[in-house]
C-alpha cells in the first residue's frame, strides 16, 4: 500500500510539472510577437526602464521616482522597476519588455496551486492549477507589459506567505514585503490595502493563529516603510508638501494628479460594469479579452458560481461555528474586488484584477463538488471540454485575435520608426494615430535629448501630447499633411496612395508607412 501511495504521488508531481509547462509555454512562446505592436502604457513603462536603466531619471528627469510621471497623471513604478534588468541584459526590444510581467505569470501558477493545497485539499489544488495554467484572462495580460497586471501576482506571493506566516511566523515578514510592493503596482490598491489586512490579521488573530511578537511587528513596520513614499507622494499632489528630490529617490509632483477615480459616476453604471466583468466575461475593450472565449471561458461560469456558493456558504457555517477556514482569505479578496468595482469610475478587466485568481480557485471548488454528486468519471468529460476550448482559444488568439489587437497596438510602427531613422538625418512627422511613448520607445531617444527638446501641447493635462521631441514632431489633427521633401513622413498605410499620387517612395509596415523623396 505504501509503494502503491508513492507511485500515485510521483505521478501527481508529474501532472503538476506538465501543467506548469503548458501554462509557461502558453505564457512565454513568440512573446515579441503577440500580441503584435506595443500598448501605448507599456511603451511608457518600457521607455521609463529604460531610461532609468541608463540615465538614472525618468522620462520627466526624476530620480527613481515613487511614481512615475509618464502621461502626466502618472503610471505605477514597480513594472518598469522590475524590467530594468531584463533590459540591461537582452537591449531594449518587446522580448525584454514583457518577459518580467510572463515570468510572474509563470511564478503564479505555482504560487496558487501551493496556496490551494495550503487551504482546500490536493484535488481542488490540482483542478484550479489545471484552470489557472489554461486560463484566457491570464495568458492574455501576461503577455503584454501593464503595469498595473503585476498586482495579482503580487497579491497572491503576499496572501501564500501570509497563510505560511500562520504556521511559520518567519513567512510574515515576506508575506509584509510583498503586500508593500503591490501598493506599487496599482494606485486603486493603495484604498483597497487596509482593509485586506485588516480583515486577514483580525481574523488570524480572533482564531490564534497569529500573535503579537517581535517578527509580526516587524511585518507591520515593513509594510509602514513601503507605504511611507506613497503617503508622502500624497501629501506632494495635495499640495501639503513640496516635492522630493534626492540622489537615489525622488517623490514628484505630477502634472494632473487623479484623484477623483474613486467615488465619482453612477451607481447603477457601476453595478453594470460589474455585471459585464464577471457574468458576460467582457469590458469592450479588445486588449482584456478575446471575446468569443471570455476571461474565464463562459461555458465554466456555471462552475464559478457553484463554487462561489459553496465557498460562501461554507464560510457563514464555519463562522457560525467559530471555526477557522484557512480558504476566508480567497473569499475576502472576491469580496474586497466586488466592493470595488462599486465604487471606481470606469472599471474594467484590469480595474478588477482582484477578482479574477478567487474566480479561478472558485470553479476549482465548483467543478470538484458537482463532479463528486455526479459521479466521480465526469471529471473527465470537464478537463476535456476544457482542453478544446484551450485549443480553440490559442488558436484565436495567435490568428484573428492578433490581427484586431496589432492595429489596437499600431503594429509596423515601431520598424517604421527604424526605417525612418535609418533613411535621414532630419525631420520625421509622424500621425497623431501613433502615441508619442510608442515613437520614444522605438527611437530609443536618449532621455538628456527628449528632456532638452520636448514640447507639449496641453500641459497641464491627465493625459499629455506633444508637438515634437527630438527629430520627431507629431501632426496635431487628423487630416492629410502639407507635404515638405525634406521631411519623412510616417503615415497610416491608408493613405498610401496620396504620397505615391505625389511621387515619395513609400515603404510599408503593417498599419504604417514610411514615405520619402
Amino acid at each position: 500500500m505504501e509503494k502503491i501511495k508513492k507511485i500515485v504521488k510521483k505521478q501527481q508531481y508529474i501532472v503538476v510539472f506538465v501543467l506548469i509547462l503548458i501554462g509557461s509555454l502558453a505564457r512565454l512562446l513568440f512573446l515579441s510577437s503577440y500580441p503584435g505592436g506595443v500598448s501605448q502604457d507599456e511603451a511608457f513603462s518600457a521607455y521609463d526602464a529604460f531610461s532609468l536603466a541608463n540615465y538614472g531619471v525618468d522620462c520627466f528627469g526624476y530620480r527613481f521616482p515613487v511614481y512615475n510621471t509618464s502621461w502626466g497623471s502618472g503610471m505605477s513604478a514597480l513594472y518598469s522597476w522590475l524590467s530594468i534588468p531584463f533590459i540591461k541584459l537582452f537591449g531594449l526590444n518587446m522580448w525584454s519588455v514583457r518577459l518580467a510581467q510572463s515570468l510572474l505569470g509563470i511564478i503564479s501558477l505555482v504560487v496558487l496551486y501551493l496556496l490551494m493545497k495550503k487551504v482546500t485539499n490536493d484535488k481542488i489544488a490540482f483542478i484550479t492549477l489545471f484552470l489557472f495554467a489554461i486560463s484566457p484572462w491570464h495568458i492574455v495580460m501576461v503577455r503584454w507589459g501593464l503595469d498595473s497586471a503585476t498586482t495579482p501576482a503580487f497579491l497572491l506571493l503576499a496572501m501564500y506567505f501570509f497563510v505560511l506566516g500562520l504556521e511559520r511566523e518567519n513567512y510574515l515578514l515576506l508575506s509584509a514585503v510583498f503586500y508593500g510592493l503591490s501598493l506599487y503596482c496599482y494606485a486603486f490598491l493603495w484604498t483597497l490595502l487596509p482593509f485586506i489586512l485588516l480583515f486577514q490579521i483580525g481574523y488570524a488573530y480572533v482564531h490564534k493563529k497569529i500573535k503579537f511578537s517581535y517578527i509580526s511587528i516587524g511585518a507591520a513596520i515593513i509594510i509602514l516603510l513601503f507605504a511611507l513614499p506613497l503617503m508622502l507622494f500624497l501629501l506632494v499632489n495635495y499640495d501639503i508638501v513640496g516635492e522630493i528630490k534626492t540622489s537615489f529617490i525622488s517623490i514628484p509632483k505630477i502634472a494632473y494628479f487623479r484623484s477623483g477615480e474613486v467615488g465619482s459616476g453612477g451607481f447603477m453604471g457601476k453595478l453594470y460594469s460589474y455585471y459585464r466583468v464577471l457574468f458576460l466575461q467582457d469590458d469592450g475593450n479588445i486588449w482584456n479579452s478575446v471575446p468569443e472565449y471570455g476571461i474565464h471561458y463562459k461555458f465554466g461560469l456555471v462552475f464559478v458560481f457553484v463554487g462561489l456558493f459553496y465557498s460562501l456558504w461554507n464560510c457563514l457555517i464555519n463562522l457560525k461555528n467559530k471555526s477557522y477556514n484557512p480558504f476566508i482569505y480567497v473569499i475576502f479578496q472576491f469580496l474586497i474586488g466586488s466592493f470595488a468595482a462599486l465604487v471606481v469610475d470606469k472599471c474594467d478587466i484590469n480595474k478588477l484584477n482582484l477578482l479574477h485568481i478567487p474566480t479561478i480557485a472558485f470553479a476549482g471548488i465548483g467543478i470538484y463538488k458537482l463532479c463528486k454528486v455526479i459521479g466521480k468519471y465526469t471529471i473527465y468529460l470537464v478537463l476535456v471540454i476544457y482542453l478544446v476550448g484551450f485549443g480553440f482559444f490559442e488558436y484565436s488568439y495567435f490568428t484573428s485575435y492578433n490581427e484586431l489587437i496589432s492595429k489596437e497596438f499600431n503594429a509596423g510602427l515601431m520598424e517604421a520608426v527604424e526605417f525612418a531613422m535609418d533613411i535621414t538625418r532630419g525631420t520625421i512627422c509622424v500621425t497623431d494615430k501613433a502615441y508619442h511613448s510608442q515613437v520614444m520607445l522605438a527611437s530609443q531617444i536618449p532621455t538628456p535629448e527628449y528632456l532638452d527638446t520636448v514640447v507639449y501641447t496641453n500641459y497641464p493635462s491627465i493625459w499629455l501630447e506633444v508637438a515634437s521631441f527630438g527629430r520627431f514632431e507629431f501632426q496635431e489633427k487628423e487630416i492629410l499633411p502639407k507635404l515638405s521633401e525634406d521631411k519623412v513622413y510616417i503615415w497610416e498605410s491608408s493613405q498610401v496612395d496620396y504620397f505615391k499620387r505625389l511621387e515619395y517612395q513609400v515603404k510599408e509596415f503593417d498599419n504604417f508607412i514610411v514615405a520619402y523623396k
